[in-house]
């Protein structure tokens, strides 16, 4: 479950209510306030960030704000239009994301959208169209929604939720303003989640899990124990020796996602470490170093992240997860050293 999808479950109000909590969002939320207030606030807004970092809750406390009829720097949450909003109610409100089971934005929910905004203010107000994910929109999709972005009318404010901008094309990020949605610093994220989910739930873990994602994090939580430390003993503890059609098995059915998010970050943090140990780096003739992250040289760990990559881009998509699994660990493991018992290296 992504975050778009974690959205999906909860409120209009509830979703602004979280971007107002959150301390790393302040400056954004600053930042968009002072331009609307100013009349300097464009028609297309990109949110973009990490998978979980809160570009979704972002996108709805904006939306509150442009309805709101207080014109302050936050939503008053007491106007008839904030009445309105919070009830899920608001006539001007617009919403597209991807439908149950589909991995795509489809062109018809696009062009459905693209009608709905040319109909004037129902309230007098702003008319706001959110699209989340606007990254998993396909070519047809970005062309049909290109005409609304490009003559978006007389106060129309459309805003676009992102995890990878590399998929948007440049003629839709052009026109927009972008807003980077930061991760938090390891211990603001703990402070917060341990303030407003449970305490006594193993948050590090979990933020290790997501990248430092705090709702990510929320997410994993909800799902099921941490996959990182199981996922640390099978791949990379030397004295195991896991079998891949087993894991491929077991770990198909149980959060994919999730898992080969995990091993991307895990096989970048294993490049950094070797990185720094440049004096190996460059002295070294076998080009190995002492590091079981990756049990190879950095040439073979960045084919390894590349590996992975592809994979999280099949999993989005139609693929089947137990063959994807099974292609990636049958190659991966003996990579890595995990092939093959100690004594038969």
């Amino acid at each position: 479950m992504s975050e778009t999808d974690r959205g999906l479950e909860l409120p209009a109000a509830a979703l602004a209510g979280l971007a107002a909590s959150t301390p790393w969002l302040a400056s954004a939320r600053q930042r968009v306030a002072l331009a609307l207030r100013g009349g300097r606030l464009p028609h297309g807004l990109l949110l973009y960030g990490s998978p979980g970092g809160g570009q979704t809750p972002l996108a709805w406390w904006i939306a509150q704000l442009l309805f709101c009829r207080q014109q302050g720097l936050e939503p008053c949450g007491q106007c008839d239009d904030c009445v309105l909003f919070s009830a899920g109610t608001h006539p001007d409100l617009h919403w597209v994301g991807r439908e149950d089971k589909a991995t795509v934005i489809k062109v018809e929910q696009v062009r459905e959208l693209s009608v709905s905004l040319t109909s004037k203010s129902f309230r007098g107000g702003y008319r706001v169209g959110i699209i989340d994910p606007v990254d998993t929109m396909n070519t047809n999709s970005y062309n049909a929604f290109l005409k609304t972005l490009e003559e978006p009318g007389e106060r129309l404010a459309l805003i676009l939720v992102a995890q990878r901008t590399e998929r948007i094309p440049a003629t839709i990020q052009s026109r927009c303003q972008r807003v980077y949605v930061p991760r938090p610093p390891m211990d603001e994220a703990l402070r917060w989640l341990r303030s407003t989910e449970s305490a006594d739930t193993d948050w590090p873990a979990y933020l290790e899990d997501c990248g430092g994602a705090p709702f990510a994090a929320i997410e994993a939580a909800s799902a099921g124990e941490p996959v990182g430390p199981e996922m640390e003993a099978q791949l990379f503890d030397s004295r195991t020796t896991p079998d891949p059609m087993t894991l491929a098995q077991a770990w198909s059915k149980d959060r994919p996602a999730a898992r080969l998010q995990w091993l991307e970050l895990r096989l970048q943090r294993a490049i950094r470490e070797q990185g720094e140990m440049s004096d190996q780096v460059n002295n070294n003739p076998s080009g190995r170093l002492k590091n079981s992250a990756a049990g190879r040289n950095i040439r073979g760990s960045f084919g390894l992240l590349d590996e992975v990559r592809r994979a999280r881009q099949l999993e989005a998509g139609p693929a089947n997860p137990l063959l994807l699994w099974e292609n990636l660990l049958v190659g991966f493991l003996p990579a890595t050293g995990q092939g093959t018992r100690r004594g038969d290296r």
